[in-house]
């Protein structure tokens, strides 16, 4: 008999005798300490971090010109649905994101929580105010949801957060069938067409090396090897392919079923950015893509979303390299704002 065996044999005696070494009021007293340190650690996570007006947010953002130089720590209060009710009484964001003040990682959570009509609040840390906040988060990076699990601790990692708060959210797929291709398309979608989360302009997927594209050319997706020679603007086309292959296998304006799930939410994302007009605003027809282009107008037309994109709330967007904060659809230029 091995020892890991003797261990498995020994372990119901063992946990039997510590029971019987609880204290008199036993495991009630027990789960009412465990109760207890519960609620310190949800006390010590409660943010202290003060609240401002999105459009007060904004302005600073303006003033500040590019990221770089933005130095703010607040809170701002999103989404338009029902919050959790706490022990007072009253009635509380559910969830707290925290990133810095652009769209980028944190914005497939975001629309997630918006389409779901969830109130939350979204922490905004500058970039010269990040340096003293870096080390309080679990791999020092942002996004991170704050106290997801109630007892004080942080989600970190896009991925983790996004599918995290789709499942919380009914956003996942109505069934395990669904969930599964759901978590298959985002990882298509993760590795293409947001670069392996390096880049939302990189290597695999580029709005800007499709600016000079003139049609659709180039292999498909599945004829392509992983070490190749085509161009940025022939991988883009690729990657873009697959998802309208996939719009034509459902036949329902989902990728997935019937209903919105958070891998739509991903691909409306980058389509909203790739429509831009200083990007490429006629890709569906230019690249024949009839059914992406119908996609991202239905979804820019589902009432939540559209709310949001108007939203002072949303994050502007930027010019690279130097993240110079810039003007958009339904977003605007830092001068339009100076003007009002």
């Amino acid at each position: 008999v091995t020892s890991l065996a003797i261990a498995s044999f020994r372990s119901p005696f063992l946990l039997v005798g510590r029971l019987a070494r609880l204290p008199p009021t036993g495991l009630k007293g027990l789960e009412k300490q465990r109760q207890a340190a519960r609620v310190w650690r949800a006390e010590k996570s409660e943010s202290p971090v003060a609240y401002a007006s999105a459009e007060e947010l904004r302005r600073h953002l303006f003033d500040s010109k590019d990221l770089w130089s933005t130095s703010m720590h607040c809170r701002i209060h999103c989404g338009d649905g029902d919050g959790e009710e706490g022990e007072d009484g009253e009635d509380r964001t559910r969830f707290q994101l925290a990133y810095m003040p652009m769209r980028n990682r944190c914005e497939v959570p975001r629309l997630i929580l918006e389409e779901a009509g969830c109130r939350y609040d979204f922490e905004v840390i500058g970039f010269q105010a990040w340096a003293e906040l870096k080390a309080s988060t679990p791999f020092g990076r942002v996004p991170v949801l704050r106290n997801f699990d109630g007892e004080g601790n942080d989600l970190a990692q896009e991925c983790a957060i996004t599918r995290y708060l789709a499942k919380q959210l009914g956003l996942a797929g109505e069934n395990a069938i669904e969930e599964a291709a759901a978590d298959m398309l985002y990882q298509q979608f993760f590795d293409t067409l947001r670069n392996f989360g390096l880049s939302h302009d990189g290597e695999h997927y580029s709005a800007t090396a499709l600016r000079s594209a003139e049609g659709r050319t180039g292999k498909t997706f599945r004829e392509i090897r992983r070490v190749n020679n085509c161009s940025k603007a022939e991988r883009s086309l690729a990657a873009l392919a697959v998802f309208e292959e996939r719009l034509q296998s459902t036949g329902s304006g989902f990728l997935v079923g019937r209903a919105p799930t958070y891998v739509d939410l991903a691909l409306f994302n980058i389509l909203f950015e790739l429509a831009e007009p200083e990007n490429v605003p006629d890709f569906a027809e230019r690249f024949e893509f009839p059914l992406l282009g119908a996609f991202l107008e239905a979804f820019m037309q589902r009432p939540r979303l559209a709310a949001y994109l108007r939203s002072a709330s949303r994050m502007p967007r930027y010019h690279r390299p130097g993240y110079d904060y810039c003007g958009g659809r339904y977003s605007p230029a830092p001068t339009s704002v100076d003007d009002e």
